[in-house]
């Protein structure tokens, strides 16, 4: 059974945890603000591993 909202968010903070997966993809922090529809936005912070290739876009 799934629970919660689709919703729209944007980064606004990003820190790399210094941890490397697979060779070169680094493990992440982003900070977001997150915009749950007629709900008050809210932020939230979420870890990750991501490509290595979009780094700059964050």
């Amino acid at each position: 059974m799934l629970s919660g909202i689709s919703a729209e968010a944007k980064v606004v903070g990003y820190y790399d945890l210094n941890i490397k997966v697979n060779r070169d993809n680094p493990m992440v922090m982003l900070f977001l603000e997150i915009y749950p529809g007629l709900q008050t936005p809210f932020f939230a912070e979420a870890k990750g591993v991501i490509a290595e290739q979009p780094v700059s876009k964050f």
